[in-house]
């Protein structure tokens, strides 16, 4: 408020200095009566009219005429804050005539002009006129007001043949225009037939005006109307006029529209704001928003005789009626706006209706528009350059709609626009091109994002050509193909084009893109990307076509899908003739593409395809769910498909058949051409026909597309007519015509079997050869018989438990017709076994007695302990202390355990073995005694410490358990427990023994790493000069070597010791001799040996590691075939089982049961004493005695003595 203050005070300054500048006349309300007189009194003279009243009552000069004649400066002037008011009252007023002469100017300042009303027509509130040709004149309305004006308001009526001015003529600046509801300007020039120049000399200008609730403002003839930042607001119309804003008929009229505003005007006559014909219109940052009319359009241009030129520049139309209609004009249309249309139910296009008008729309943009209809009208000339079209959807044909003239698009950006209009024929683009070659230019467009009831882009018409460069169409739904060209004659160029994520979503129309008819096609340097095709053909259709150029180069198809031809679809052509077809494909891939039943990349039934000349062409990991992972031609691949030769193939994959490449079925063979003619009657013939392409590749029919095909087998033979045939009809599955249970029952003689085949699937004929058979008789292990004068021979029937391949069924009774389970057997093959021969008869080694009885696991270690010598001279060169800790770690190990387990069996020999010699201190020869001597008797005779009570209590325990089946005395009682006990007790020693031992030499070898390690040892004593004159690593562990090698040849005493006192025992086994002849070996050329060759070639590493391998390949190899050999020749005689073979038998003078020689007990019970029994019960002593564990209830427990001894007395 206080600026609006301040800037009155200096306008109120300004009009006083001003007014007492000048010679003022101060005009009442009582003056109007004279006001013409006093005018014409002052006209020649520079004079300001001063109206001071606040209103001036004009209705006194009603039926009047005010006349002036200005030839000065005169100015109607107020300069109080509140205008001055001319009111009419709505009398008959009959208006003010303005004469200007001598370049007069009349000002109008800070006046209300109001009520103004007049029946007649004819008559304006305001004329201007020129007495004289080409004088320059001014008419100003300053800061006035017309308000309520319901007659016309001003008339300009020029006389002029050429400019003679830049500045207006008539001048409204900074007015109001309120309630107005006729003409508020109508312009002519009185010169006739004036020239272009002439009709431009009346210049009409409103600036910073502002409009409001008022109709018909404008009727031009022969101006130049110029309007500025004026606002235009609830403007309307009447009838019987042409338009509610502008009215421009006359040819050549300039009109600029700059910086203005039309809002919120409803115009309900039919009739557009503007009406231009022939003239020239600029309109330039202007905004419509929220302006309608019944008309349906803005702006109205039509053409006289010439065009109209009309320039819409960085202006808005927000919410408004469709903006354009005409024909035959020039439009430029561009920095614009056009956006938040919603006119479903118009049928009118939003941005233009023009005919026969060239159109250039450039840089602007189309947003947020739902309409009924297309975008802009279909007969124009169009050339599109960089505009954004966002967000537009229509019920329309098509969003654009184009027809019989070249349209050119450059640099277009297409977002979010769908077309929900009648299946199959909505669109955004529609083509449609005359007999000419008239042409579409699409280069730099983006489409992105939209959906369309049709196809997207439909192309039809005579003759034309599409020429799209450099442009991106992704994400493109669309009922129908992406672009759809059915041209009777197209040319087609592609360049750079990226087609991607597009998908037709009509099953009955082929093809992302879709051509058909004579089509001259050429793409370059393109890609097609996740394109999808309903129907055939996920990037390119090409269908009924009578003629084909088509070159590509440089492109790429990727991860296109479709139900036939992931990437191109090929159809037959319209018209079988001979026309020549030009194909050229160079550096072209095919990539992950899919097809759902045939040719992931490439579908033809194309017959011109063969001449295509094609260069570096790769198909890749494409893929057909059916069939032809790459290229699938139906049938004639000669003609329909490239030269395969000359394609690369990579892991492409066709489900059922062709990875690479594949036809239909071509013909039927039979696949299993080894079978056997010569058969038996009833005899399966298990014939096999497959399913082959014309490449001759097997057809693996995954999902049965081919079960439509059938076989079946007739027997043609002029001998014998009676036969029987069973199971002769099949029909394929996956490829496969299976006769497997086909049979053929007859007579001896030779039979042909004719294939037939009935095809459902398509109308092809298969030619399949003859089979020759011949019949013979059933073979030995067949029953026979004949029924109706035919020879049965039928496989007798077994269990199914009967394993065919380890046994075979055979009748009890060759000539029967019973063939059931109970009348047949299932012999087993060799190496079989069970009732159903479903055993095998395996080899097991524990399953030996030679190997089981003499200890198994003893026989295990002992060749470890071999194995463990062996390693040792592998790490004997001592390379490093890590070798030289295998070598000494690993020998002694293997020693040890060799004589741990030769130890183990002399001693367990000594104590359940007998001595034939005789015993000087035996005195118990007399057992005459009876067997059911007192028990109690023998407890109270081993109460001689607490070990033997142990015992009797433990035998008294289980006494009421057992029975006894020996008597023993108590001195052998006492004799075998000692022995039991030595068992235990040597198995203890032993374990301590290696542990000990063992843990010894890890000391030993930590201490000496550790000394090694930590720089203990120099390296005049860890390297020393061998004889070789080199050096050599000094083994630290050499001293602990020979230390162990002495131990163990002391303790070969013990061994020795032992090995003399059983070297005569009986029931023993025979492994024990051969041990004892192992043991002079084993000592002079194993410990001795070692021991020798480390003091005397201990500076000659070479030599002796020569002698030390040698000597230990003698000893321990001579040791291993001892130990070994009764039980190696015990298996080569197959006696593993018989114990005579390793077992050694008493002499006939032994008692087993009181385990003594010469004993008469047999004499007084006179029993037959059956010595298998009694050997068997020894080497089951032999064998508890020598278990330490044994598994019971699930857990691992120690073997006693006293368990031992009890299972000895149950024996």
């Amino acid at each position: 408020m206080r600026i609006n203050y301040i800037l009155f005070v200096i306008i109120l300054i300004y009009s006083i200095s001003y007014v007492q500048a000048k010679n003022t006349v101060r005009i009442k309300n009582k003056d109007l009566i004279n006001i013409e007189n006093t005018v014409r009194q002052y006209q020649n003279q520079e004079i300001i009219f001063y109206f001071p009243d606040k209103e001036y009552d004009f209705s006194v000069l009603s039926s009047t005429t005010l006349n002036f004649i200005i030839s000065s400066n005169i100015t109607f002037y107020n300069y109080n804050k509140n205008k001055t008011i001319f009111n009419f009252k709505n009398k008959e007023f009959k208006g003010i005539n303005i004469n200007f002469k001598n370049n007069g100017k009349l000002r109008f300042y800070n006046i209300l002009f109001k009520n103004y009303s007049t029946n007649s027509k004819e008559l304006y509130l305001i004329k201007s006129f020129y007495n004289e040709i080409n004088t320059n004149y001014h008419l100003v309305f300053e800061d006035c007001i017309f308000e309520d004006i319901s007659s016309n308001l001003y008339l300009s009526v020029s006389r002029c043949l050429k400019i003679t001015q830049n500045e207006p003529h008539t001048l409204f600046y900074n007015c109001q225009f309120i309630n107005n509801n006729s003409k508020i300007m109508h312009t002519y020039n009185e010169v006739d037939d004036p020239k272009d120049e002439a009709s431009l000399c009346n210049i009409v200008e409103y600036s910073n005006c502002f409009f409001t609730s008022s109709n018909n403002l404008f009727k031009l003839n022969n101006v130049n109307l110029k309007i500025n930042n004026s606002s235009f607001e609830n403007i309307s119309s009447i009838s019987n006029t042409d338009s509610s804003i502008i009215e421009s008929k006359s040819k050549s009229n300039k009109i600029e529209i700059n910086n203005s505003i039309f809002k919120n005007s409803n115009n309900d006559i039919g009739v557009p704001f503007m009406h231009f014909i022939e003239n020239s219109i600029l309109i330039q940052n202007v905004t419509f928003s929220k302006c309608f009319t019944n008309f349906g359009f803005l702006i109205s241009v039509n053409k006289s005789t010439n065009k109209n030129k009309l320039i819409i520049d960085n202006s808005v139309f927000d919410d408004v009626s469709s903006i354009i209609t005409g024909n035959s004009n020039d439009i430029e249309y561009k920095n614009s706006e056009l956006k938040n249309i919603n006119s479903k139910k118009s049928t009118n296009p939003p941005h233009n209706n023009c005919k026969s008008t060239s159109f250039r729309i450039i840089n602007s943009t189309f947003k947020n528009i739902s309409i009924g209809t297309s975008l802009i009208g279909s007969e124009s000339i169009y050339n599109i350059t960089n505009v954004n079209l966002n967000n537009i959807s229509t019920n329309g044909n098509a969003v654009i709609d184009l027809m019989y003239n070249t349209h050119y698009f450059n640099n277009v950006t297409i977002t979010n626009i769908v077309n929900n209009g009648d299946a199959g024929e909505a669109s955004f683009i529609s083509f449609e091109s005359r007999e000419e070659n008239q042409k579409l230019i699409l280069k730099n467009i983006s489409i992105d994002n939209g959906k369309s009831n049709g196809p997207f882009i439909k192309i039809k018409g005579n003759s034309n050509v599409i020429d799209i460069e450099d442009s991106n169409i992704s994400n493109v739904k669309s009922y129908g193909a992406i672009i759809k060209n059915v041209s009777k004659k197209s040319k087609v160029v592609m360049r750079r084009v990226n087609f991607y994520e597009n998908e037709n979503l009509d099953k009955s129309q082929c093809g992302a893109i879709h051509f058909e008819n004579s089509l001259d096609l050429s793409i370059s340097n393109s890609v097609f990307l996740n394109n999808t095709s309903k129907s055939n053909g996920g990037a390119i259709c090409m269908k009924n076509l009578n003629d084909l150029n088509l070159s590509i180069e440089s492109s790429r198809y990727i991860s296109n899908a479709a139900v036939n031809g992931g990437a191109l679809y090929l159809d037959k052509t319209l018209i079988n003739n001979n026309f020549q077809s030009n194909i050229k494909l160079t550096n072209v891939t095919f990539q992950s593409n899919i097809a759902y039943d045939y040719g992931g990349a490439l579908y033809s039934d194309y017959d011109k395809l063969y001449v295509a000349e094609i260069q570096d062409v790769n198909f890749n990991k494409n893929i057909a769910n059916i069939a032809g992972g790459a290229i699938f031609v139906p049938n004639e691949y000669n003609k329909k498909s490239l030269d395969i030769s000359k394609c690369n193939f990579v892991n492409n994959i066709g489900e059922t058949h062709g990875n690479d490449f594949t036809t239909e079925v071509s013909y039927i063979k039979l696949s299993n051409t080894d079978i056997n003619t010569i058969i038996k009657s009833g005899d399966y013939i298990p014939l096999k026909f497959s399913l082959y392409d014309e490449y001759g590749k097997f057809i693996f029919d995954k999902f049965n597309i081919y079960s439509g095909i059938s076989l079946s087998i007739n027997i043609q033979n002029n001998d014998t007519p009676k036969y029987e045939i069973r199971e002769n009809k099949c029909t394929f599955f996956m490829g496969i015509c299976d006769f497997s249970q086909f049979r053929l029952f007859a007579h001896p003689s030779n039979y042909t079997l004719n294939i037939e085949c009935e095809n459902h699937y398509n109308n092809a004929i298969f030619q399949i050869d003859s089979i020759d058979v011949k019949v013979n008789t059933c073979n030995r292990n067949q029953i026979q018989y004949q029924k109706n004068d035919i020879l049965y021979c039928e496989n007798p029937i077994c269990n199914n438990k009967c394993n065919l391949k380890s046994g075979e069924c055979i009748p009890i009774n060759h000539y029967t017709t019973e063939n059931t389970i109970e009348t047949n057997i299932c012999q087993c093959f060799d190496g079989y076994e069970g009732i159903f021969c479903e055993i095998k008869s395996m080899i097991n080694l524990e399953d030996k007695r030679v190997i089981n009885d003499t200890g198994y696991y003893k026989h295990l270690f002992y060749s470890f302990g071999i194995l463990l010598i062996f390693l040792s001279s592998m790490f004997g060169d001592y390379k490093n202390y890590i070798y030289c800790t295998l070598n000494f770690f690993s020998y002694h190990n293997g020693f040890l355990i060799i004589y741990f387990v030769s130890t183990i069996h002399l001693q367990l020999n000594l104590a359940l073995g007998a001595n034939p010699l005789p015993n000087p201190n035996n005195n118990y020869n007399d057992y005459s005694s009876s067997e059911e001597d007192d028990v109690s008797n023998e407890i109270v005779i081993m109460n001689n410490n607490n070990e033997d009570q142990m015992i009797a209590k433990e035998n008294t325990r289980n006494i009421s358990s057992r029975k006894l089946n020996i008597t023993i005395r108590t001195k052998n009682i006492n004799k075998l427990y000692k022995n039991i006990k030595t068992i235990n007790a040597l198995y203890s020693k032993l374990y301590i023994y290696y542990l000990f031992i063992n843990i010894f030499m890890i000391v030993i070898i930590i201490i000496q790493a550790f000394n090694e390690k930590y720089n203990k040892i120099n390296d005049d004593e860890k390297y020393i000069i061998d004889e070789s004159k080199k050096f050599r690593y000094n083994c630290p562990l050499i001293q602990y070597d020979n230390g162990l090698n002495i131990i163990e040849i002391i303790v070969f005493i013990q061994l020795v010791a032992k090995s003399k006192k059983v070297w005569n025992y009986e029931c023993i086994f025979k492994i024990i001799q051969y041990i004892n002849y192992s043991i002079p070996i084993w000592i002079t050329t194993g410990p001795i040996a070692k021991l020798i060759f480390n003091f005397f070639l201990q500076n000659n590493l070479k030599s002796k590691l020569l002698m030390v391998s040698i000597f230990n390949i003698i000893c321990y190899l001579s040791l291993y075939y001892l130990y070994m050999r009764n039980i190696i020749y015990t298996v080569i005689k197959k006696q593993s089982n018989n114990t005579k073979f390793f077992f050694k038998y008493p002499s006939p003078n032994f008692c087993f049961e009181h385990k003594e020689y010469d004993c008469n007990c047999y004499i007084t019970n006179k029993v037959c004493i059956d010595t298998e029994f009694q050997i068997n019960i020894c080497i089951n002593e032999y064998k508890y005695c020598s278990k330490i564990f044994e598994i019971s209830n699930g857990k691992i427990k120690f073997v006693s003595d006293i368990k031992k001894f009890s299972h000895k007395n149950l024996i």
